[in-house]
């Protein structure tokens, strides 16, 4: 795990650049050793940067930039490759020798063995790199299936000019003018980050999960090699699902085990965190390292059922008493999100994060498993807008009674099932409700006209249900590209990040993910169940009373925090907004909240969006 940029021309040299501004904002990604490398070739001259955090083989040697044996490429690159050891063997039966027990070796080579598109087929792993090939005079940024790892870049077309680096802040820190994407900023305001291929400034872009571009002096070129596929539906048994996928999890695990530091565990209490340690624990021959966040508030407290499970699997656990965060500590952990971030549950993140980088390097989350698996109630009622789709008739009676006043459950249910679902417009049921500022408000409140929020939920959509047979798998193939990728892998990435320490998620294991988009729907929910699977798995492993409790967010107290202690910091956040913000509009909803109303959310929008802007100006 670490941390990349570099800055290339294939035309006139880049002049005015500060190398050190430009590379230092990824300290924290790799402090274990900082590389640059010189590029000056007839067709293209700049400079690579890596910043490493060493996992996989300590020795100096690995060190990145890393050229080929050959001298044919060259490679920065950020994550782990956890089949880097079959690949190699692959490659020495062709012929190939190694002087590095590296995975960053052996993807150089299997590059120059298979080419780019064999190779993004064959690596298993959480990645992001930059690969010059100076043979055929271009540079490939790639990035892992579910995009794990960030990867910005600004390309200048008509001067053939590439920069990319890890960390947005790189380019502020460049001779490159620097404007305020504004449909990034809608999305933001909506969903509490920007979206998947645009970022906070125009012209820096990021490239998308599953994607690699490459670019030359003939231009750029997009390139998308990974799509999960939700149409073809197994025709196998529930008991044969269930195996296959314990089988891949397991699997997923272990592969994600293999490191030459310690390893250990985020163990929240739910029950994805709590079966990836119980297969750790499995497949571990000593006590398995596991830490929690508790509180002394109850609402948010999960230690207890953490305690449960490590107790039955007899784990080395550390739980770290998180009451109260100090305004400093609030703002750093915002502020190294880089771009405007307002999921919260970054907060708790980080300070777990810097707990278990004290002694760790590496640790294991449940990440992916609720997206994976059907674990949120948006996909629960996904799956009833499939089931009574053909009812709408008598549904619709059902709504009407309930409007009338005769009030029953079959009523109110049908009256959410058109108020939410068959109302709306399709593509809105991958908005998160009640989170941001509903898309209709945007106009009030920053002026937007464009329509960008609802286009974008309209293209992903569109791709979605191309990959999809049923509104469920639709909603479940396009959260990947909404709250997946711009939002919870986002928060992990950062939050690791910060405090040096690599994340590792098996739920967003390849194979696993390929297999679990061929679950027919009604397993998934399964006599009205969300995510029965890994539940009815879970019956093995873990207390019984763990499976079925009510679902809990992983947040702190902060809306409470913005009421008192921190309220002059949500005024201040009002006060220094710029004028093309709507401050009534914002300031309607700050005193509804401190009034009692709940809008949390939209507070840290506006708190985490100030500290980003005050950065920027200064």
């Amino acid at each position: 795990m670490c941390g990349l940029a570099g800055y290339l021309s294939f035309s006139t040299p880049f002049q005015g650049v500060t190398d050190l501004a430009f590379h230092s904002p990824l300290k924290f990604r790799g402090p274990d050793h900082t590389g640059v490398s010189v590029v000056d070739r007839s067709f293209v001259t700049g400079k690579l940067f890596h910043y490493r955090l060493s996992i996989i083989d300590l020795d100096a040697r690995s060190n990145q930039p890393l050229k080929s044996g050959s001298g044919k490429a060259e490679i920065v690159f950020n994550g782990e490759i956890y089949n880097y050891a079959e690949l190699k063997t692959e490659l020495e039966l062709l012929g190939c020798s190694f002087s590095t027990k590296s995975d960053t070796e052996v993807i150089l080579a299997a590059y120059e063995k298979f080419g780019i598109e064999k190779l993004v087929e064959k690596l298993d792993g959480m990645f992001a790199f930059a690969l010059i090939d100076f043979e055929s005079q271009q540079l490939f940024l790639v990035r892992d299936p579910f995009g794990k790892k960030p990867l910005y870049y600004h390309w200048n077309a008509s001067e053939k000019k590439i920069i990319f680096s890890s960390d947005i802040r790189s380019f502020e820190n460049f001779p490159l003018k620097l404007t305020l994407n504004h449909n990034a900023l809608a999305w933001y305001f909506c969903e509490l980050s920007t979206p998947e291929h645009l970022s906070i400034y125009n012209n820096v872009y990021k490239i998308a999960p599953g994607s690699y571009h490459h670019f030359s002096v003939a231009g750029e070129k997009k390139v998308t090699y990974f799509k999960p596929d939700y149409r073809a539906k197994l025709k196998i048994s529930r008991t044969e699902i269930l195996e296959e996928t314990e089988r891949l999890l397991e699997r997923a695990v272990k592969k994600r085990m293999v490191s030459d530091v310690g390893i250990s565990a985020f163990l929240s209490g739910g029950i994805d965190s709590s079966l990836v340690v119980a297969l750790m624990a499995k497949n571990s021959s000593k006590p398995v390292n596991t830490y929690t966040v508790g509180y002394s508030d109850q609402r948010f407290d999960e230690s207890v059922f953490a305690k449960k499970v490590a107790e039955k699997w007899n784990t080395n656990h550390h739980e770290i008493l998180l009451d109260e965060l100090s305004v400093s500590e609030i703002q750093h952990i915002f502020e190294e999100c880089g771009e405007p971030f307002a999921d919260s549950s970054v907060l708790p993140s980080a300070i777990i994060c810097k707990a278990i980088s004290k002694h760790e390097k590496v640790a294991l989350s449940g990440d992916g498993g609720d997206e994976i698996f059907g674990g949120y109630y948006e996909y629960y009622f996904a799956s009833r807008l499939d089931k009574y789709a053909s009812k709408k008739g008598f549904l619709k009676l059902l709504e009407l009674m309930h409007k009338s006043g005769i009030k029953s459950a079959r009523t109110k249910f049908a009256a959410e099932l058109f108020k939410y679902g068959f109302n709306l417009p399709e593509p809105m049921l991958l908005h998160r409700n009640n989170m941001g500022f509903d898309p209709a408000e945007l106009f009030e409140l920053m002026g937007d006209t464009t329509g960008f929020v609802e286009q974008e939920f309209g293209r992903i959509w569109q791709d979605a249900r191309q990959q999809s047979g049923s509104i469920l798998g639709a909603v479940m193939t396009g959260s990947l590209h909404t709250r997946l990728v711009n939002d919870y892998l986002v928060k992990i990435d950062r939050a690791s990040m910060m405090n040096s320490l690599e994340v590792r998620s098996p739920f967003l294991d390849r194979d696993l993910v390929r297999f679990a988009a061929q679950i027919p729907d009604q397993e998934l929910i399964h006599r009205g169940i969300p995510k029965s699977i890994t539940k009815e798995i879970a019956q093995k492993y873990l207390p019984e009373e763990d499976i079925h409790r009510t679902k809990m967010g992983f947040g702190v107290p902060i809306g409470e925090w913005f009421r008192n202690r921190m309220k002059t910091e949500l005024d201040n956040s009002l006060q220094d907004l710029p004028e093309w913000l709507n401050k009534s509009f914002f300031q309607k909803y700050v005193n509804r909240h401190q009034g009692g109303e709940n809008h949390t959310d939209k507070m840290v929008t506006l708190y985490a969006f100030y500290l980003w802007n005050k950065r920027r100006v200064q």
